[in-house]
């Protein structure tokens, strides 16, 4: 018994008698014996926190693999959309250009007939 138990013990054994007492203590232990027991299932081992280190090794090496991938991609998406960008804006100059033009000429001939 530990000193605890002795004092809890000595208390009981006063009041109830020394089986009693002791079966009450007994009891007791038990009891918390099974408490403790289930919150233990509940709390990280050194082998559980190592393992936990070891699997965030591994996704961090895995997210920067993803997040590399990613930045690659949006760097092509991006320089696709330029391009596109650049082209439109070239075919609408051009468009307004030839509008230009076709004004100018149009007004050209229209004076000229005149």
């Amino acid at each position: 018994m530990e000193i605890s138990q002795i004092k809890l013990f000595d208390l009981f054994r006063s009041k109830f008698g020394d089986k009693e007492a002791e079966a009450f203590v007994h009891i007791i232990e038990e009891k918390m014996d099974t408490k403790i027991n289930q919150r233990m299932q509940f709390l990280a081992t050194k082998d559980d926190i190592a393992a936990l280190r070891l699997e965030m090794v591994a996704h961090r090496e895995s997210l920067k693999g993803d997040i590399s991938k990613l930045e690659m991609s949006t760097k092509d998406d991006m320089r696709k959309l330029k391009d596109e960008l650049s082209r439109t804006i070239y075919l609408t100059s051009l468009g307004q250009l030839f509008a230009i033009v076709a004004s100018v000429i149009s007004l050209v001939v229209l004076i000229i007939k005149k």
